[in-house]
């Protein structure tokens, strides 16, 4: 048989897809609470396997064993989590991966997911759900010229200080940037003034869930909320997602099913 660009081609598309299998399987081995919890599908994981090789791969390193590597790093903190300044150590390993082109058994990426694996293990969006609940309701109770009203910075000043996750360090530099980042991040979402409120929602969905986390599929509580069809809805599914009953009912649901 004539071996045509094409015959190569279709070698390389097998053995990739042979690579996403295995992927998508030692995920849902290594990491099975979070993909049973979040309910994430395989298809979502093999997505999620073959962005990351095509990422390494612009990079200049086409290393499989980086690729996932990343992937398990993605789902513990996040899709852009190298975006998120919370992550900066863990964005210098995966750097000088890239730069020195150069990756072993030594594995500086899964010990950190391990080190900090309480921060991954624990759902601490619904974990503090009650405290934000309460620090957000106050603002549509409390007239918005009154000096006690929460301002969205006070509110995430009161987050900070309850912080019991052990990945990322609060200086007070480090405080304004994640607040910074965060804010702006939701702010695509603000068209009138009246919107602060879904702002400063998106804002601690991103604190607890990732940088961006409406945009992670490996975050199907957010995911594709800021979509144009999903707009017009948005403020019934934060309030939803946001009221700590029905966060207790659904879970309870959850646990029945399982």
């Amino acid at each position: 048989m004539k071996l045509t660009a094409e015959t190569y081609q279709a070698i390389d598309e097998f053995r990739h897809e042979r690579f996403f299998k295995r992927g998508v399987d030692l995920l849902i081995s290594n990491y099975p609470k979070i993909v049973q919890e979040r309910k994430i599908t395989s298809d979502v994981l093999r997505i999620a396997v073959k962005k990351s090789l095509i990422w390494v791969t612009e990079k200049g390193f086409s290393s499989p064993l980086l690729a996932m590597r990343m992937t398990c790093a993605q789902l513990c903190f996040g899709s852009f989590f190298m975006e998120d300044p919370r992550y900066a150590v863990l964005k210098d390993i995966i750097e000088e991966h890239i730069s020195t082109h150069e990756i072993n058994d030594e594995d500086h990426i899964h010990d950190y997911i391990v080190a900090n694996q309480a921060d991954w293990q624990t759902d601490w969006f619904t974990e503090h759900l009650p405290l934000t609940w309460k620090l957000c309701a106050a603002r549509n109770v409390i007239p918005h010229t009154a000096p006690e009203w929460p301002t969205a910075g006070g509110i995430f000043q009161q987050l900070f200080d309850v912080e019991r996750r052990s990945s990322f360090l609060l200086s007070e530099n480090t405080r304004q940037a994640i607040f910074q980042q965060l804010m702006k991040s939701a702010s695509v979402a603000v068209t009138t003034g009246g919107d602060e409120q879904i702002q400063l929602l998106l804002a601690i969905a991103q604190y607890y869930d990732g940088f961006r986390c409406f945009d992670d599929p490996l975050r199907p509580r957010w995911y594709g909320m800021l979509a144009p069809e999903n707009r017009p809805h948005l403020p019934w599914r934060l309030q939803e997602l946001f009221t700590p009953g029905k966060q207790q009912d659904k879970h309870d649901e959850q646990s029945r099913s399982t």
